[in-house]
């Protein structure tokens, strides 16, 4: 029976390692897709210029090859007559019709390779819009009805205020492709304050923590089979617990990239929904305008002259007192 081999430890600077070796792996196979279709597209360029030169110059060299000319049997004309082309030359020309077809195949490739490579680009759009409705909270079981309607869903949803100050916020999730029709459903509600769009290119985000999960899934699976190959219980041991952190990176990675995913795929689109300022009437102007004016005068100089009343009367009063006190005391000395 033979030893297994013991089993060396699998550091972090190792593992580390094993992830940049993958990455580059990534990047290049990134690198080669790309060359071939840039290859693929310059040999669709030259199969579509050789197919139009074939159809063009290839009936036109045929005749100046094949153009032998021959007097006619007809002696009284003397006429001299071409030769028609061969089938040759027509041969030539049909032949070339298909590679028309085939150009025209390959610049369908290219534009469905182009549309991929957009299709590849991961958008984040968010939406936020300040909306002047008549009545928000209407307006907002409406606008969660549209959401779920077109495919999303209600992340939040708050209000405040009564009567003639109404306020509610929505938060909704929308399909990416729907997200213009969100902006636009908002017209039908009420009337847009504001409206803020931004879209923010995460490609770049997706594509690291796709190859950190695909590198961590590859320690994953080695630290497995070391456990399954240890010899020891020390070497177990230290396989448990090195796979036991690689499991839980893998898990947060894997969890950020459902959140990335979910975020590209379902937009957001935050509506604030407020009553409109109350408009005031205009002012008259004229006569009644004056007679407006100076009525609302007159009332303010009575209501100054009734505040300054009350604000003398207390004094008046007490200054009465003190002086009727003061007369019957000279009254009474006089009498004395």
């Amino acid at each position: 029976m033979t030893t297994p081999p013991t089993l060396p430890e699998l550091t972090d600077v190792q593992v580390d390692r094993m992830y940049a070796a993958i990455a580059a792996e990534v990047d290049r196979t990134e690198t080669r897709h790309r060359r071939r279709r840039t290859v693929g597209l310059a040999a669709a360029a030259l199969v579509a210029v050789a197919g139009v030169g074939s159809v063009v110059v290839g009936p036109i060299l045929q005749d100046q090859s094949s153009g032998d000319f021959s007097v006619s049997s007809d002696g009284d004309s003397g006429a001299v007559a071409e030769r028609a082309p061969t089938e040759s030359g027509g041969a030539v020309s049909d032949e070339a019709a298909p590679g028309d077809g085939s150009a025209g195949a390959d610049e369908d490739g290219g534009v469905a390779g182009t549309a991929d490579a957009v299709t590849d680009r991961e958008i984040v759009t968010t939406a936020y819009a300040t909306v002047e409705v008549e009545r928000p909270r209407e307006a907002a079981d409406d606008l969660v009805a549209w959401a779920e309607a077109a495919g999303g869903r209600l992340e939040s949803r708050s209000e405040s205020g009564s009567g003639d100050a109404q306020h509610a916020t929505v938060w909704l999730r929308v399909p990416a492709d729907r997200a213009t029709d969100a902006t636009d459903h908002l017209d039908e509600l009420g009337t847009v304050a504001t409206l803020e769009v931004t879209s923010d290119d995460v490609t770049a985000q997706g594509r690291d923590l796709d190859a950190r999960i695909s590198a961590l899934q590859v320690s994953v699976e080695r630290l497995e089979t070391l456990m399954s190959q240890a010899s020891s219980t020390d070497d177990l041991l230290r396989a448990e617990r090195a796979l036991s952190q690689r499991q839980a990176e893998l898990d947060s990675l894997q969890a950020q990239r459902r959140s990335l995913t979910d975020q590209v795929a379902m937009s957001s689109v935050q509506v604030d929904l407020i009553e409109p300022d109350p408009q005031e009437a205009p002012s008259p102007t004229g006569f009644l305008g004056g007679l407006a004016d100076g009525w609302d005068a007159m009332l303010a100089v009575a209501g100054t002259t009734v505040a300054v009343v009350g604000f003398v009367l207390p004094w008046a009063v007490a200054l009465a007192v003190l002086v009727a006190a003061l007369l019957a005391a000279l009254r009474i000395r006089r009498q004395a």
